[in-house]
């Protein structure tokens, strides 16, 4: 499975979801709330933010639903219950109270691939 936009063209403000591969799953490198470091989730957002990028486990600490990016805001809403984060995982509304999990990531041999974790993704 290829990311929607190489690596090297992410723009700054977007973001790009993956998901983990079938039977699969991404370790978080950090948490709060209901995720911890070492949990398993099944997919993540990169991101571009002031030039860095970020990859984030798609797990919303409050209760575990997955978010997604909001193009017009420029940051992840939960739908769940309304939670709102910023590019880089920070909190930006609650009821969460934690940041966004981070993946430990590197870029992979392809333009459009991404190593997170162990496991490739493109």
């Amino acid at each position: 499975m290829a990311l929607d936009t190489p690596v090297a063209e992410l723009k700054e403000g977007a973001a790009t979801r993956f998901d983990a591969p079938a039977g699969m799953a991404f370790i978080m490198a950090d948490g709060g709330e209901e995720n911890a470091a070492g949990d398993p989730t099944f997919g993540g957002f990169l991101t571009r933010d002031h030039g860095t990028l970020h990859a984030l486990a798609i797990t919303c600490p409050h209760l575990g639903c997955s978010y997604a990016f909001d193009d017009g805001k420029q940051h992840f809403l939960c739908p769940c219950h309304g939670s709102e984060f910023a590019l880089d995982g920070r909190l930006l509304k609650g009821p969460a109270t934690s940041p966004l999990s981070h993946l430990t990531w590197q870029t992979g041999q392809g333009p459009n691939e991404i190593d997170v974790d162990g496991v490739t993704i493109g």
